[in-house]
């Protein structure tokens, strides 16, 4: 990103971070609740809170019980 310098390893998810620097400080803009994450898109919001914040992971690795 030439804003922030972060890297990314597909162009889709450089340019969705890019709206968090249009957006930013526009009511446009989901937060999360538990953390500092925010995001353009709801989506995006939705799926943080299902990887980082939920303790309900439907998958369990075989191998270590996770």
């Amino acid at each position: 990103c030439d804003e922030c310098g972060k890297h990314f390893s597909h162009a889709g998810a450089l340019f969705t971070h890019k709206m968090v620097h249009k957006e930013k400080g526009t009511n446009k803009m989901h937060k999360c609740k538990f953390c500092e994450y925010e995001t353009a898109e709801q989506g995006l919001l939705n799926r943080h809170l299902l990887a980082v914040h939920s303790k309900n992971f439907p998958h369990i690795c075989v191998e270590c019980g996770k």
